[in-house]
């Protein structure tokens, strides 16, 4: 798959896809053949059905040049969404960029349990949004805020992130978007203004969302490479036992939420229960704990001040 086309010699559909999922096998590549799919069907702007009704469609010299170039990127296990600058994410295409954590699967659960709480349709906009104050610390690529504000079309979204670059993605995909209107983008060292010791001057919160860092530091060697080489530290390091952000989003959020409102957030593998330790000491009702497709528990969440829950 390295090298430029072969002048005078046209390259099927089918033969690149073949030859590329021969190299990205001998690359590590797990899903070889599907990545060599996705990033074929992309560059020719098709589904990855067409490329099987256009299996024998000959590519010209600079298609096939540039499809060599990506494959060459993912053999070198540069993830798929950084080489095509994009990910879909609960039904949204968000670009994506060296700097920022990809958006995962499994972090959908966050917006759904959000949603769910707040007494809102997850697969369509709806109503019970009106005045809702929400914040999405950590926001990097603006992956749940957006989320959420594309479904609560009455809610304001405060994406908050310490990363220049985390911010700059945000208001790139809310412009995208069309909710730069309702998103705003601040630098925060989660709720706490980063320039002093005190809180964001936000209103009074209904819903805090986060993923936040949680593979404790002596994992992070161990992570496949396409994490280790191309997301940042900031958003995967949560020190010594994967729980420093908890410690320190939790507390905070307590003093920033209105009487009832909501915390969500994303937790790693085994980390549930110490969470809700976490955020019982700090004044928070744990509601419950979701667990992901795998069976892995995957999300938190918690209640300011709420009298006889039943969930």
């Amino acid at each position: 798959a390295a090298g430029r086309s072969t002048p005078g010699k046209l390259h099927t559909v089918l033969e690149l896809i073949r030859l590329s999922t021969q190299y990205l096998g001998r690359c590590g590549d797990a899903t070889a053949r599907l990545d060599a799919e996705v990033l074929l069907a992309d560059l020719l702007g098709l589904t990855r059905l067409d490329l099987y009704v256009q299996f024998d469609r000959p590519l010209v010299p600079a298609e096939v040049d540039e499809y060599r170039r990506r494959i060459v990127a993912r053999g070198r296990r540069t993830p798929v969404a950084l080489i095509v600058g994009k990910k879909e994410f609960f039904g949204l295409e968000l670009v994506v960029k060296p700097g920022v954590l990809i958006p995962r699967p499994e972090t959908e659960l966050v917006v759904e349990e959000a949603l769910e709480l707040l007494g809102a349709p997850a697969r369509a906009s709806g109503g019970g949004s009106s005045g809702l104050e929400i914040a999405d610390l950590g926001c990097g690529t603006g992956a749940i805020g957006l989320a959420l504000a594309s479904r609560l079309p009455q809610a304001m979204v405060w994406a908050v992130d310490l990363s220049p670059v985390a911010r700059e993605v945000t208001a790139e995909n809310a412009r995208r978007l069309g909710l730069a209107g309702r998103v705003q983008v601040l630098a925060g060292d989660w709720l706490r203004d980063p320039s002093s010791d005190h809180l964001l001057p936000l209103p009074p919160l209904s819903l805090v969302v986060s993923n936040p860092p949680y593979v404790p530091s002596a994992e992070l060697p161990g992570l496949q490479p396409e994490i280790t080489r191309n997301e940042p530290v900031l958003a995967l390091d949560g020190g010594q036992d994967g729980l420093d952000a908890y410690r320190r989003l939790l507390p905070q959020a307590v003093r920033a939420l209105e009487p009832g409102g909501f915390v969500v957030v994303e937790i790693g593998a085994g980390q549930a229960v110490a969470v809700r330790k976490i955020g019982e000491a700090a004044g928070l009702q744990c509601l419950r704990v979701k667990r992901d497709l795998a069976g892995h528990e995957r999300v938190v969440s918690f209640a300011r001040q709420v009298e006889g829950w039943a969930g």
